[in-house]
């Protein structure tokens, strides 16, 4: 289980929202990258993935593995909550693919296999989702979920 100590609460009294909104977008991504890197120290991530921000108006965020990567929707950070229940959750995708090379417990085996037989869900022409329900129920994902939850929580 994962501890938010005093460190992460203090950072997180950055993201609140009436010194976000005060923030511009530079601050912003520094705040957000300020707490990538101390919780993902805390995660034990020996290299913590670089954050992007993008102009997808339909992707919250996404985890590169190959370019230790995460990106981030631009149009969803003026959200605090979103921005860092985002970050988090793709922060967290790093950390499963960690312990999945690391293997010493069956919660990395679960990641691995996951990671191997992962689902992608597809968006049809008529803007419903094939897989959404695997995918959206996949270790992986309700894993990062309630991880992310778990941090924005600390933030109310």
């Amino acid at each position: 289980s994962y501890c938010i100590d005093d460190s992460i609460r203090e950072l997180l009294s950055c993201f609140s929202e009436d010194k976000w909104v005060s923030m511009d977008e530079s601050q912003r991504y520094n705040a957000l990258k300020a707490l990538a890197t101390l919780v993902g120290e805390k995660l034990g991530i020996k290299d913590i993935p670089h954050i992007v921000i993008n102009n997808d108006k339909e992707c919250y965020g996404a985890y590169n593995h190959e370019k230790n990567e995460i990106s981030v929707s631009g149009s969803f950070i003026s959200n605090p909550i979103d921005a860092v229940d985002t970050v988090m959750h793709e922060l967290r995708h790093s950390y499963q693919h960690m312990r999945a090379e690391i293997m010493e417990n069956r919660e990395d085996l679960l990641f691995k296999v996951n990671q191997d037989f992962y689902v992608f869900p597809e968006k049809l022409t008529d803007g419903s989702w094939l897989n959404f329900h695997d995918y959206y129920n996949q270790y992986v994902e309700v894993d990062a979920r309630a991880f992310a939850r778990m941090i924005t929580e600390a933030m109310l």
